[in-house]
């Protein structure tokens, strides 16, 4: 198989090399933003769902009062805080 850089000279070469690696690296960018688009998107669905069971359950009120209430508290068994009362 040819080196399809053989007839660049030098200078070209390391600019096609470079022109390249920005090429990959603007993909893998993407894919990360394509996966990160895809997150959100699966998050604000399962926010809908949340707030409509909230509101069909009628815990409106005591979903404020823990939001406007509640602390993180660590532990060592957790990875991550909790919020709780």
């Amino acid at each position: 198989m040819k080196n399809h850089h053989a007839h660049l000279s030098k200078g070209q070469s390391s600019l096609q090399k470079r022109y390249d690696t920005l090429c990959r690296n603007h993909e893998e960018l993407l894919d990360y933003v394509r996966s990160l688009q895809e997150d959100l998107d699966r998050d604000h669905i399962e926010l809908m769902y949340m707030s409509a069971f909230i509101e069909y359950k009628r815990l409106n009120e005591e979903y404020t009062f823990f939001r406007e209430h509640a602390r993180e508290v660590y532990d060592d068994e957790r990875p991550f805080p909790i919020l709780t009362l």
